[in-house]
């Protein structure tokens, strides 16, 4: 009988355990504030003839034109966004599109776009 309560017990607190681990979240720490960061470029002046595209490398991130203001827009904090430049030349005869702020390919076919 004694032995059954054991393995009970051990059981139980391997039950804890294991629902404890599955508890985690991001969370902020009590006392930790959360910060804003806005990125920037500050030269769009000089990119008349292009739309600068930013894009997230992971599956969820959309690719969204950066706007005349310069400011980057926000991705998820693990994306690694990369910024590239498009000809509007090159654009226009691309099969591309912006619908609020995001390009959008109007078919399924792959796009070449040459340099």
């Amino acid at each position: 009988m004694n032995c059954k309560k054991v393995v009970l017990s051990i059981s139980l607190l391997l039950i804890l355990l294991n629902l404890i681990s599955l508890s985690s979240a991001d969370v902020i720490t009590p006392g930790f504030k959360t910060i804003s960061i806005t990125n920037k470029i500050t030269n769009m002046n000089n990119f008349n003839d292009y739309y600068l595209i930013s894009n997230c490398d992971m599956s969820m991130g959309e690719t969204k034109i950066i706007q005349a203001d310069g400011i980057i827009p926000a991705y998820y904090k693990f994306c690694n966004v990369k910024i590239f430049a498009l000809s509007k030349t090159v654009f226009n005869n691309s099969g591309l599109t912006i619908q609020n702020n995001v390009l959008i390919a109007l078919s399924d076919d792959y796009i070449t776009l040459s340099q």
